[in-house]
């Protein structure tokens, strides 16, 4: 079992520098680095390099025979009975975790990201390492904590208090899951009346209390939701578990304080992917903490100083170039740092160093305290980490450096410091910017920062800062985190936890609650309408519109109930429900407000075929969402067109009517390789309009506008919103440039009839042709050709017989030829 200490005081919260008594060390002679630290790391073999420089000692303090050559140092190695440590074993790719079966009790599996979790003796770890397909064996890093008689503050400031009284909703029938570390002491709170007797407790064996603390928020603002509980386990297998756990027990909304700092900084770790499968194939809501981590954490490029050190003021402090930790006696630091390398991968190998500093002397030992040169040479892990206590009585300055070793490239560099009991970060070099990380940083998840219920439009010192920078598969920056709940709120206190309530971890369980009341009240929504509400309706704090501090702003209930009471939805009221209703997450979604009598609103989506909807106000409007989701197939109460479809395109209208809006446009990708296997060219492309009353599909008039490699782009102009088909329909897409075919010419004109009068904002007329719904129906896509066919042929005849007769008049009457045409 992991053990989570409390976290200690961050220094740069009040603004502490490292006095100024403390000389600069980075300028000293170049150590040798071969024997300062005690593993010559330059000489080891490929068993040995498997393991992380921790478990190497280990192995060393065990006398295990295999380790014993590890060390350039000729001291003696002094034998002690075997000690057994909690270990990841990482396999390559094709090698079953079963490999390691015969030596280490092994407590979990994920074969589908190649790990396991075990126990294993320390005289063991040699033998481990040296199986074949074992890649990389390194100690599992603890996780940590965004840390009735009472009622949270919470409860007033973001209004589930004026929603319970003014509309009665109160979370009944929602099932809530929270995981944290644990609920120990929940009898006593159930005791006060601060929660119900029927929380559903499904493991509660890691220990505390931040879980009870959590859920009396939750029941505070939701009282007739159902609450359950799962700690988060004792590492990232166990915590996928508890997910699994929660969400199999029929949870809508769940909601974690936990964070996992050897998860990967810059891609998606073994949590964050789960994560991702469980929230696409469920209709759920999640919540995570957004971590209070910013004044504890440093990201840059590595700016190179003397011997190879990174220089963590990137040249702007010659005499602080380090990060600095103040420990006192008894106090610990756990120091986690990672590059923008692929898992798995690695070949730029870089160290760090935990080095004690004096204000009497300028001279230093790199890794006198605690050090990790784990090996990168291609098949390895970019992350190094230290932890360590002061076994002291007295006060230890630490000093953290990172050194890049030979031919190793400049990569972005992440490191967290993680103080324990009353340990302290000072503020020099710390970057607040992108400290967020983990399943966090996940799109789907909702990513709470956190303000103080006093200061409700401050941001706490220590909130995580987004954005994300993401590096694999592919390089994107994620906009983190989404909203802001209170945090510094009221709680009983059980079990001695800490009152009031502060960080991440007390915010999250608001914004849940929220989500969960709201949710409640509507059933019928999906889990993408209720983030898109609870977006759409926050308090909105600091730069305009969404940014990395606060999100879309603070969580507002109230605001949240009054628009969803006023919604008018084109397609399908979200009131009452969706037909055909399920689990997806390919919603893009976008909101505007104030739009005068003709202006237009452009939204940008980033799921499914459609990357832009632009919608043109008739009427001034106060504000107006629109929400696009991306669908396999349709409701039962829709018959599909007559037509091969790529895909289906649900668009709903929020907080405006459709007759306040002229019309619309999208614009939407068609990837080549589709039209090609199904016969088409990049002309018989059509986005359809779905017209509820008639029962029939509309084609749209459709213009290609570009390709790149992969696709061909298109718009496409409607004059209101339902569901959308984009299919094909042989030469009806305007090309420009090309005069369209006599084909596309004729059904156009054959279906004349059902044109409509286009948005203001359109320069083109916007043709709507007919396409029955069902294929034995008249007038469908088989039916053009053969009005087409004869229809070319007549005009044919008639160009050569026009042809030929001015032929013979010119042959007849020279000058009258030249009269007319000269």
């Amino acid at each position: 079992m992991q053990i989570l200490l409390p976290a200690g005081r961050v220094c740069a919260e009040t603004g502490i520098s490292l006095p100024d008594q403390y000389a600069k060390t980075n300028n000293l002679p170049d150590p040798d680095f071969t024997t300062a630290p005690g593993i010559d790391k330059y000489n080891l073999n490929e068993t040995e390099k498997k393991l992380s420089t921790s478990l190497l000692l280990d192995a060393q303090d065990s006398g295990d025979p295999g380790a014993v050559k590890l060390f350039a140092s000729s001291a003696s190695v002094e034998t002690s009975s075997d000690e057994p440590v909690y270990v990841y074993v990482y396999v390559l790719p094709g090698y079953s975790t079963h490999i390691i079966d015969h030596i280490a009790d092994v407590t979990g599996r994920d074969e589908e990201n190649n790990f396991a979790v075990a126990w294993v003796d320390t005289g063991d770890l040699y033998e481990l390492a040296a199986i074949e397909g074992v890649r990389t064996v390194r100690e599992a890093i603890a996780p940590g904590l965004s840390v009735g008689s009472v009622t949270t503050e919470g409860d007033i400031v973001h209004k589930t208090a004026n929603v319970r009284s003014e509309y009665g909703y109160t979370g009944k029938g929602v099932k809530i899951g929270i995981i944290s570390n644990g609920v120990n002491h929940i009898n006593d709170s159930q005791k006060s009346g601060d929660l119900p007797d029927d929380v559903h407790v499904l493991s509660d064996d890691v220990g505390g209390d931040e879980g009870t603390a959590m859920l009396e928020i939750v029941h505070d603002m939701v009282p007739d939701a159902e609450l359950y509980f799962h700690d988060m386990g004792d590492d990232e297998i166990g915590f996928n578990d508890a997910i699994d756990a929660l969400v199999s027990s029929g949870c809508k909304v769940i909601c974690d304080d936990i964070y996992w700092p050897g998860q990967p900084y810059f891609e998606d770790g073994s949590i964050s992917s789960h994560l991702e499968s469980v929230l696409s194939d469920n209709d759920i809501v999640y919540v995570a903490a957004a971590t209070n981590l910013a004044e504890v954490h440093y990201q840059g490029e590595f700016y190179s100083s003397t011997n190879g050190f990174h220089d963590f003021s990137s040249g702007t402090n010659p005499n602080r170039t380090s990060m600095y930790v103040c420990l006192p006696a008894a106090s610990g630091v756990r120091i986690i740092l990672q590059w923008n390398d692929k898992f798995g991968s690695s070949d730029n190998d870089y160290d760090l160093y935990l080095s004690k500093i004096s204000n009497s002397s300028s001279e230093i030992e790199y890794g006198d305290l605690d050090y990790s040169v784990d090996t990168q040479d291609g098949s390895g892990d970019p992350m190094e980490y230290i932890e360590y206590y002061n076994p002291c009585s007295s006060e230890i300055i630490g000093e953290i450096d990172v050194r890049k070793n030979g031919s190793a490239e400049s990569r972005i560099l992440e490191l967290f410091i993680l103080p324990q009991d009353g340990a302290n970060v000072y503020n020099n070099n710390v970057v607040a910017a992108d400290s967020v990380f983990g399943h966090a940083a996940v799109p789907d998840v909702i990513t709470t920062a956190a303000v103080n219920w006093i200061t409700p439009s401050t941001i706490e010192s220590y909130s995580s800062r987004g954005p994300v920078t993401i590096s694999y598969p592919t390089p994107e920056i994620r906009a983190k985190p989404d909203i802001t709940g209170v945090d510094n709120v009221s709680i009983t206190g059980a079990g001695g936890f800490t009152n009031p309530f502060s960080g991440t971890s007390a915010a999250a369980p608001h914004v849940a609650a929220v989500a969960a009341q709201i949710w409640g009240a509507y059933p019928g929504m999906t889990a993408d309408e209720v983030k898109a509400a609870l977006y759409n309706s926050t308090v909105d704090l600091g730069t305009t519109g969404k940014d990395t501090t606060f999100g879309y702003g603070r969580a507002d209930a109230l605001a949240m109930a009054d628009s969803l009471r006023t919604v008018v939805s084109s397609g399908l009221n979200v009131a009452t429900g969706r037909s055909g209703g399920g689990p997806n997450t390919d919603t893009g979604m976008g909101f505007a407000t104030d739009l005068k009598a003709g202006e237009t609103a452009s939204f940008t989506m980033d799921k499914g075929a459609v990357r832009e909807v632009s919608v043109t106000a008739g009427t001034d409007i106060k504000k107006v969402m629109i929400t696009v989701q991306k669908d396999g197939s349709l409701p039962s109460s829709i018959e599909e067109p007559d037509t091969d479809v790529y895909e289906y395109e649900d668009v709903t209208v929020y907080y405006a009517d459709g007759s306040d809006l002229s019309g619309g446009t999208f614009e939407f990708k068609v990837k080549k390789s589709w039209l090609s296997a199904n016969g088409y060219g990049s002309g018989d492309i059509v986005m359809l309009h779905y017209n509820e009353e008639t029962g029939e599909w509309k084609e749209l008039e459709t213009t290609l506008t570009d390709e790149d490699g992969s696709y061909y782009y298109y718009t496409a102009e409607t004059p209101s919103f339902s569901w959308f088909a984009i299919a094909a329909a042989e030469g009806s897409t305007i090309v420009p440039g090309e005069t369209q075919t006599a084909e596309a010419t004729l059904a156009a004109t054959q279906f004349a009839t059902a044109s409509v009068t286009p948005s203001p904002s359109s320069a083109a007329t916007v043709l709507l042709t007919a396409i029955p719904a069902n294929p034995g129906n008249s007038g469908g896509t088989g039916s053009w050709s053969s009005l087409a066919i004869p229809a070319v042929f007549m005009i044919l005849v008639v160009i050569v017989i026009v042809g030929l007769a001015c032929r013979r008049k010119k042959e007849q009457y020279p000058d009258w030829w030249d009269k007319e045409f000269k």
